[in-house]
């Protein structure tokens, strides 16, 4: 019966044969149900999560969605972030979004970001710019290297969202 419910087990991925046994990190406990997932997926969770830490993230605006989804990037294991924001934390962000407190109004979000992400993960380095870009070239120097460039930039930001959009296209990135 141990030997049927071992094969069970091991059929389901929730069990494999180690060379050496090593307890899980702290991170391969947070990330179990990740792992699970790639799993179940049939994919392997090792190489995903690999790729995932060697990925580099530039996330351009901190606003609601930016400063979500840098979170978000921090706790799914992504290796790197570059963050792009000028902008200070102001009232309405401590109302729109749960990454910034009334306590953080006045100081940039791009630091209050960074201190979200290394309090998520501490894992996940995180690089800021608070210089807004003024030339496709200056762009293609924030997102060179990237494996993704995300855009959270506000509507009034669209001379910067064209910027982007056509770095991106140049460079290929997604």
């Amino acid at each position: 019966d141990l030997a049927a419910g071992l094969r069970l087990l091991a059929e389901h991925h929730l069990l494999t044969d180690s060379d050496e046994p090593r307890p899980p990190s702290k991170s391969t406990e947070l990330l179990a149900p990740q792992l699970n997932f790639f799993y179940e997926m049939n994919a392997n969770p090792e190489l995903v999560r690999s790729h995932l830490l060697s990925a580099t993230v530039t996330l351009f605006g901190l606003g609601n969605a930016g400063a979500s989804t840098a979170i978000a990037l921090a706790a799914a294991g992504v290796g790197h972030l570059r963050c792009v924001d000028s902008s200070l934390v102001g009232g309405a962000d401590t109302y729109l979004s749960n990454a910034f407190s009334h306590e953080d109004a006045g100081q940039l979000r791009a630091e209050v970001v960074a201190q979200r992400v290394a309090a998520k993960n501490p894992e996940v380095s995180v690089t800021i710019h608070t210089q807004i870009p003024e030339s496709d070239d200056e762009v293609l120097a924030l997102v060179n290297g990237s494996d993704f460039v995300i855009n959270c930039l506000d509507a009034g930001e669209s001379s910067l969202i064209y910027k982007l959009n056509r770095v991106c296209l140049q460079a290929g990135i997604k």
